[in-house]
C-alpha cells in the first residue's frame, strides 16, 4: 500500500528493469478518505492546523468546537484516522527498507539506453 512519508530512491537497473528501494517509517491515513462527521478530511485537519502531528488540538482549533471525540465518524476521530494528527496507519520508524523490481514497458526500454543518467522521482 501506497504510504505518504515513504522516502524512495531508485535505483540503476539496467535497460529492462528499475530497482526502487524504500525506507520505513511510513503512514497512510486510515481508513482511506475519511472525513468527520462534518465532512472535513485529514488535508482539511492540516491545512487549517486543527491538529498536530503528536495528537493534539493545532492552533487553529477553536476551544468552542469542543473535543474531537464530537466529529467522530466511521469509529474515528482525525486523532486515529489521519497521519498528521497522530493517527493512521503507521509503519514503525524502524521498519525495514524494501527493494522492488519493476520490469520497464518495451516503449521505454530503448529510450533507457539513450538516455543513461540518474533517475529522478517526480512526485
Amino acid at each position: 500500500p501506497f504510504h505518504r512519508g515513504r522516502r524512495w530512491t531508485a535505483l540503476a537497473g539496467g535497460a529492462t528493469h528499475i530497482y526502487l528501494a524504500s525506507q520505513g517509517g511510513a503512514c497512510a491515513d486510515s481508513p482511506a478518505q475519511w472525513v468527520d462527521s462534518k465532512g472535513y478530511s485529514c488535508e482539511d485537519y492540516v491545512r487549517k492546523k486543527w491538529c498536530t502531528k503528536d495528537g493534539k488540538y493545532g492552533l487553529g482549533w477553536s476551544n468552542f468546537w469542543g473535543a474531537f471525540d464530537r466529529y467522530r465518524n466511521s469509529a474515528h476521530t482525525a486523532m486515529t484516522a489521519c497521519c498528521a494528527c497522530g493517527g493512521g496507519d503507521r509503519e514503525d520508524e524502524g521498519a525495514s527498507s524494501q527493494l522492488w523490481r519493476f520490469a520497464l514497458p518495451e516503449e521505454l526500454r530503448a529510450g533507457v539506453k539513450a538516455r543513461a543518467g540518474p533517475i529522478v522521482r517526480t512526485s
